[in-house]
């Protein structure tokens, strides 16, 4: 089989990456695993970039994390949250290797982003 289908309350975990979702399907490559796409009301997850850093946290209707890429596209919904800083649009692609994300139009969506950032020290 080149796919792997999970349904229910189905959790999973790589290091301190976690991914919880109503369904997951995994797809392979030469036996190993390259694209896991997670769909849920919504589907969400989370991650401890390095230690000493805070948590990025994420949700949307769809999330498909490429492993060949080390990328996480969130999709329907997307919302990515930083330390107090959060991101809507359409569609999010977040680089789980250098910590950064693009939105809307830069990440192929067809929606604007919206941006709420905490600067240090502020409320």
């Amino acid at each position: 089989a080149d796919r792997t289908i999970f349904q229910g309350h189905v959790r999973v975990t790589q290091g301190t990456f976690t991914l919880w979702a109503d369904k997951v399907v995994v797809q392979y490559r030469n036996r190993e695993p390259y694209e896991i796409t997670a769909t849920g009301t919504p589907a969400r997850f989370r991650q401890l970039p390095e230690k000493g850093k805070a948590w990025v946290k994420g949700s949307g209707r769809r999330i498909v994390y490429r492993i060949h890429s080390d990328d996480i596209v969130l999709s329907g919904n997307a919302e990515l949250l930083q330390e107090k800083d959060s991101f809507r649009s359409d569609r999010i692609v977040y680089d789980r290797g250098a910590a950064r994300l693009k939105a809307g139009a830069a990440a192929g969506g067809k929606k604007r982003v919206k941006v709420i950032l905490h600067p240090d020290g502020r409320k």
